[in-house]
């Protein structure tokens, strides 16, 4: 009988900073675009502010919901992180991940990000399965793939 290794909030972040490089850079292509096209690029980059700086937080909200929820639904229950550390998402029976559920467990991601991912940390210490309020709602859960 195989154990399921449900994953803690070690491991989870880790694979959370190889996707926030992602992000980061997604960041500054889409930032200095904006920037350019509303005046505001810097010597040091870009400065946004008023309608501009909230184009740029809305259109980073979607693509980071759709970059987790694209890729954990399409790719296996994993993204670009959670593959290099060797984890995935998976439905709480076991079963592989689909579109739906990977959109249920990030469209709720920004809470589980509050307080730089307090919430969800709390949430899987608490958790003797290990979720985080994303996978209690989507019934999933995070475990070592192949397990």
């Amino acid at each position: 009988m195989t154990t399921i290794a449900y994953q803690s909030v070690g491991i989870r972040f880790a694979a959370q900073l190889v996707d926030g490089v992602l992000g980061a850079v997604l960041f500054y292509v889409v930032g200095g675009f904006i920037a350019d096209q509303a005046g505001g690029r810097t010597e040091s980059g870009f400065e946004l502010s008023g309608g501009p700086a909230l184009v740029l937080i809305l259109v980073m909200l979607v693509c980071w919901v759709a970059y987790f929820a694209l890729l954990e639904g399409l790719w296996h229950g994993q993204t670009l992180g959670k593959r290099l550390v060797g984890i995935q998402v998976v439905r709480d029976d076991g079963q592989p991940i689909d579109l739906q559920a990977a959109m249920i467990r990030n469209i709720v991601r920004p809470i589980d990000a509050f307080g730089v991912y307090l919430v969800a940390a709390v949430l899987v210490w608490s958790s003797s399965t290990r979720q985080r309020f994303g996978d209690r709602l989507a019934h999933t859960v995070v475990i070592e793939k192949g397990s």
